[in-house]
């Protein structure tokens, strides 16, 4: 059952993450004496809050914010997922590969790719197996 509160959750619920996020980040750029990029993190996660709160009704701006939606908001979801994996893959791998050939040891990218790829094998025999 729905109520005026989950309402609120709904809408306030990842503005209000971002915000939280974006000043952990601030505060720990600036612990390192870069307050500078510090409040230019914080200040992009304000910005995204801000972007889901005031075009939230918009449908592409709301199905960043939420996982529900009809049959072809879920498969957008679904593709875009897919293809942001992707990119970020190849990414990844690349900045491995050029990691490698400047004489680095490769191991921030690998490491990177690792979680990636331990992530989508865990996540496809999870959903295998629920059918």
């Amino acid at each position: 059952m729905s109520t005026a509160t989950d309402g609120a959750r709904g809408r306030w619920g990842v503005p209000l993450t971002g915000v939280v996020l974006g000043a952990a980040m601030c505060v720990a750029s600036g612990l390192n004496g870069r307050w500078g990029l510090g409040l230019a993190m914080l200040a992009i996660m304000v910005a995204y809050g801000a972007l889901l709160l005031v075009f939230g009704g918009r449908e592409p701006v709301a199905m960043l914010a939420r996982e529900d939606g009809d049959e072809r908001q879920r498969a957008i979801q679904a593709r875009a997922s897919h293809i942001s994996f992707n990119l970020v893959a190849v990414f990844v791998v690349g900045g491995f590969v050029v990691d490698l050939a400047r004489g680095g040891d490769g191991m921030p990218w690998a490491v990177i790719a690792a979680v990636g790829g331990g992530a989508y094998i865990a996540t496809v025999a999870v959903l295998s197996r629920r059918g």
